[in-house]
């Protein structure tokens, strides 16, 4: 279990405001996702996947075994080096991607509940400089869907 952070504090505080009796929740099952085609959101979620695919087969295929190589002594400290930075490149293109995503306007509460997905399993709350701008954002989402002024 994860130590509650004030950032996480402030998601639960957050998402604790929100009325539950105030989703539609017959709008829910009207509006299925497949009906709304969103372009901007399907590039932005598709942008994030190709981000972390890329990332996690860089990992797969140069780290994971060069870092296990230099545990064994049959790569050089330096060669390490030079892959950990490349991988950083690769996690900081997927921060993008995903920040990208977060901030595009969701179309369904599916949606929503895919940014809050993607946002717990990268601790976007924990820590981001952006969290609170993020999370403002995906409030939005909920007060639009929902047709709060």
């Amino acid at each position: 279990m994860h130590t509650l952070t004030s950032s996480r504090r402030d998601v639960m505080r957050a998402l604790a405001t929100l009325s539950v009796a105030s989703v539609p929740t017959m709008a829910i099952a009207a509006r299925p996702s497949s009906i709304l085609p969103n372009p901007k959101w399907h590039s932005a979620v598709q942008a994030e996947r190709d981000a972390y695919q890329e990332q996690e087969a860089y990992w797969t295929l140069h780290m994971q075994s060069g870092v296990i190589n230099h545990r064994i002594g049959e790569a050089a400290f330096e060669a390490i080096q030079h892959e950990e930075a490349a991988y950083a490149n690769l996690r900081s293109a997927h921060d993008e991607a995903l920040n990208a995503l977060l901030l595009t306007p969701a179309p369904t509460y599916d949606a929503i509940a895919h940014k809050l997905r993607s946002a717990h399993q990268f601790w976007v709350f924990d820590g981001s400089d952006q969290a609170s701008d993020l999370l403002a954002g995906i409030i939005a989402d909920i007060e639009r869907l929902a047709g709060a002024n």
